[in-house]
């Protein structure tokens, strides 16, 4: 057995599972300030004793279920193994983001140069260009797709075949626009979870070794030796069984505790879920209100105005509801432009038929020419530009050799590491800073 102590987890260029079956990470977030910091070693020394009998009344079938199914004995290893799997191997995390699990698809490999919202390959190499990682080679990425399904998922359905059209895969589809609210395969649907952390869940073995009599396992505290008399066995005997009898009735009591404080802990979530719904809905409502009361008042309208002639050319592709409310898709083409200034008016018709979904309105206004993003929002108000710069960051995604937007000022993205909060970029004068990723916006020139 090899201890490892590091800042980051260990990175392999292995993404097999023959790694992670050897591996086991253990967290150790918790910073203690310096003039809270103790000496462990001095002040654990005199509770060794108790630690040893301890380790060594553990049966060994025991042992071995913790060794070998440490998921299942410790559920907060579990939950950290996936984030290090994620950390370390590029496969997953694309997988994680980019497929869902789909029993009756069947879905080709197919090549780098295909279509990437088609074929595996292709969408993994783009998305391992955008996201600064080398791509694997091709005849390696589907096997270590399968066995990342079957070897650290535990998905047997998911299988590789070949076919006259070349080689698919079965049990899964790649996420296409209208699927992202599916669940991912390694961490589920991350909207409805709700983590818990509790700062007792790591004291529990603490508190029952801590709480021994450094004498009680029949050494002496003075001379470090073995009690020598008759009654060696029969003391030892006495010392193990009144350490079971303090040991279950702590456990119990420590137990009781957690329950109470779990069960406290879990109505306070509840509560303040329930609050928060509660604040959402309100708000809604007054938003509701809001949009009703700009309606009512065209010298203040809640999206940009358009000219005449293009309302009526989007009309040509919009449908009316029954509340008399102008409807269209928000990736209708207009074929018929030509001159910029008619395709300055097919983005601008676009914009505010989106203007409600921040996340389709973030996908257009990243695609649209700075120069013509900023002549189509010459006049909006301040509350307009922030709507579309809040609905381009959404949709935006960190890639290398990207410009982004560090407190105004235009900067190149250099390095952006997946899992990593920190994101390298340079100056316009040629400095190399790390920033955080939230203090990074996409450039749009406004």
């Amino acid at each position: 057995m090899v201890w490892i102590a590091a800042n980051e987890a260990m990175q392999s260029k292995d993404y097999t599972s023959g790694l992670r079956r050897r591996r086991l990470s253990m967290p150790f977030n918790r910073v203690i300030p310096p003039h809270l910091r103790r000496d462990l070693e001095e002040d654990f020394k005199p509770f060794l004793p108790g630690l040893l009998a301890w380790v060594l009344e553990m049966p060994n079938s025991e042992v071995e279920e913790y060794v070998r199914n440490t998921d299942k004995k410790v559920k907060s290893l579990a939950s950290y193994k996936e984030e290090v799997l994620l950390e370390t191997n590029p496969v997953a995390q694309w997988a994680d983001n980019c497929l869902y699990i789909n029993p009756e698809a069947a879905t080709f490999v197919g090549n780098k140069s295909q279509n990437p919202e088609t074929y595996l390959f292709a969408n993994y190499s783009k998305w391992c260009t955008e996201n600064g990682y080398t791509p694997l080679a091709h005849i390696r990425f589907s096997k270590t797709l399968v066995e990342l399904f079957q070897t650290h998922l535990g998905n047997l359905d998911v299988t590789r075949h070949r076919g006259n059209k070349g080689t698919y895969i079965k049990g899964i589809s790649l996420k296409l626009p209208g699927n992202q609210h599916l669940p991912r395969p390694i961490t589920g649907n991350l909207e409805d979870t709700v983590t818990v952390s509790d700062s007792r869940s790591d004291s529990s073995m603490t508190d029952k070794v801590t709480a021994e009599n450094p004498a009680s396992d029949g050494f002496d505290s003075n001379d470090g030796c073995f009690i020598k008399n008759s009654d060696e066995n029969n003391l030892q005997k006495n010392v193990l069984d009144n350490f079971s009898l303090r040991e279950n009735g702590s456990q119990k009591l420590h137990e009781d505790e957690l329950d109470k404080d779990e069960t406290s802990h879990q109505n306070q979530v509840i509560h303040e879920l329930d609050k928060d719904e509660t604040s959402h809905q309100k708000q809604k409502n007054n938003e509701l209100n809001e949009r009703t009361e700009i309606a009512a008042k065209p010298s203040q309208p809640s999206k940009p105005f358009i000219a005449s002639d293009t309302n009526r050319h989007a009309n040509r592709h919009s449908t009316v509801t029954d509340d008399n409310e102008t409807v269209t898709p928000c990736n209708s083409d207009c074929n018929q432009s030509s001159s910029p200034s008619e395709k300055k008016k097919e983005n601008q018709e676009k914009m505010v038929i989106c203007w409600d979904n921040q996340y389709e309105l973030g996908k257009l206004v990243l695609e649209i020419p700075e120069s013509e993003l900023i002549l189509i929002t010459a006049n909006y108000t301040n509350e307009q530009i922030k709507h579309i710069k809040d609905a381009a960051n959404r949709a935006w995604q960190i890639g290398l050799n990207r410009d982004a937007d560090y407190n105004g000022e235009r900067v190149e993205i250099m390095e952006a590491r997946s899992g990593s909060r920190e994101v390298k970029v340079r100056t316009q004068g040629g400095s190399l800073l790390k920033v955080k990723r939230g203090n990074l916006q996409p450039w749009l020139g406004m």
